[in-house]
């Protein structure tokens, strides 16, 4: 392997950091690593729910077109343009990163406009779309929080149903138009887009599955 064929790189992401949110804190993170030696960046375009870009999409689909602390400090500018703008400046590889896979929280303005696109664990029971409401009380009390402040609040997370088709349409229209509007280097999947053991038991998985064996519900084991 060559040195330009060697992968030196870094994760930007909004979790515990601050470079997205301060004055100068893209330049600052790109000159550094750029001077560090790193080739290559995987700047956040999505997480728990949201984009981190302006997105036709995200807007249609949860009525928000980018993250709203994001958006509200730098005025509705297109930060990850200027990731990959400033990145290819400094000879940096920019692959965007579809952080969090299909993991969102259950108070996302996703979830809350799409309780049927998420996946329930076996004790949910439910053979209808439920309501929020049942979601909450259906979900694993020990299910992980997407970080320690989700945690400390209480925040429950869900998964995003990969066999429900209307959710394969809305991942595969976000990195469609991730691709077509910037001049990215590649896209980054999460491993949040393997659904947890517990998981395939709400209405939508037990419809198909009835429908391939005999009206069968699944078993318990």
């Amino acid at each position: 392997m060559t040195a330009s064929d060697e992968i030196r790189g870094v994760w930007i992401t909004n979790v515990n950091s601050g470079i997205l949110f301060v004055p100068g804190g893209v330049q600052r993170a790109l000159d550094q690593l750029s001077q560090l030696n790193f080739n290559t960046v995987y700047p956040v375009f999505w997480n728990r729910g949201t984009t981190f870009y302006p997105s036709a999409t995200a807007r249609r689909v949860t009525g928000r077109f980018q993250d709203s602390l994001l958006n509200l400090i730098h005025f509705g500018k297109d930060v990850l343009s200027d990731i990959i703008s400033q990145g290819h400046q400094r000879d940096l590889r920019v692959i965007p990163w579809f952080e969090y896979g299909l993991m969102a929280p259950i108070n996302s303005q996703l979830v809350q406009r799409h309780p049927e696109w998420i996946t329930l664990p076996q004790s949910s029971k439910f053979l209808a779309i439920p309501s929020l409401q049942d979601l909450n009380d259906a979900l694993l009390p020990n299910f992980p929080p997407s970080n320690k402040l989700s945690g400390w609040l209480g925040i429950k997370n869900v998964w995003l149903n990969p066999l429900h088709p209307q959710v394969q349409r809305f991942i595969e229209d976000l990195i469609i138009e991730v691709v077509i509007k910037y001049d990215v280097d590649g896209i980054q999947f999460d491993d949040n887009f393997g659904m947890p053991i517990e998981l395939g038991y709400d209405w939508y998985t037990r419809k198909i599955y009835k429908q391939e064996h005999e009206g069968k519900l699944p078993p318990n084991n």
